[in-house]
């Protein structure tokens, strides 16, 4: 027995590490998933209850008016003429995204530039195109996650017609989801209806700086009428909270 104290000793020794070991990654997740938590704004599902029932009310949408008349008609807007249809900034993954505009004056051809915030003479990307839209390739563009980028479109033949620059910082793909999650995970994700569980993923969006993609949520398919002209009026007060 005597013989055989020391190895169990050390055996036991050695389970204690392992059990200390153990216990500090299980510490180290827990305060990670805490810190990733943290730094997402919760949805509060009352308040997103209110937006809906203030735009039954107010057949236009919240804050009135129609998603018709996007292009705008008066302030630094009116006098660039060209409105993008993005918000002034929002953050965004690297994916394929489709920038659209109005433009009262010129029907074309359009330069769509990308450039550096820190640096406007350094061009990412641009294109040409005859229409009022063009599909920006994120995703195989040297553009870095935490980075910002300004996006702008100018007339080509009428160089003093341009419009305001969109201020876009690149997410990493896992930073969005986890913030879809958090809707996901909402107690009453699971019993709402599909028209619910799209609002609900697009204010999340919305509330933690994603405008892009909440706008494109926004977009989505509905099966009855009623909750089609519900998600038109919600996407009317979305387009004046962000400023689109």
């Amino acid at each position: 027995i005597l013989e055989l104290y020391p190895k169990l000793l050390k055996i036991k020794i050695l389970k204690m590490k392992q059990f200390k070991f153990i216990a500090l990654l299980l510490s180290v997740f827990f305060l990670c998933t805490c810190w990733i938590n943290a730094q997402v704004v919760p949805l509060d599902i009352e308040d997103l209850e209110d937006l809906v029932t203030m735009s039954k009310i107010k057949k236009g949408g919240v804050g009135g008016g129609s998603s018709d008349d996007e292009s705008g008609s008066g302030g630094a807007n009116s006098a660039k003429s060209i409105k993008l249809n993005w918000s002034e900034t929002s953050k965004i993954i690297k994916d394929e995204v489709q920038l659209e505009w109005t433009s009262p004056k010129s029907d074309g051809p359009f330069m769509v530039t990308l450039t550096e915030s820190e640096n406007s003479n350094n061009v990412l990307f641009s294109c040409v195109v005859d229409g009022t839209a063009a599909i920006i390739p994120l995703q195989t563009i040297a553009v870095s996650n935490g980075k910002s980028y300004e996006v702008s479109v100018v007339s080509k033949t009428r160089k003093q017609e341009k419009s305001d620059l969109s201020t876009i910082t690149i997410q990493s793909s896992q930073d969005m989801q986890t913030v879809l999650d958090s809707a996901v995970m909402h107690e009453d994700y699971e019993t709402s209806s599909s028209l619910y569980k799209v609002l609900m993923k697009a204010m999340a969006l919305e509330l933690n700086g994603y405008v892009y993609n909440a706008s494109q949520l926004y977009k989505s398919p509905m099966v009855s009428d009623g909750d089609y002209i519900t998600l038109r009026n919600m996407r009317d007060g979305f387009i004046r909270r962000v400023g689109l």
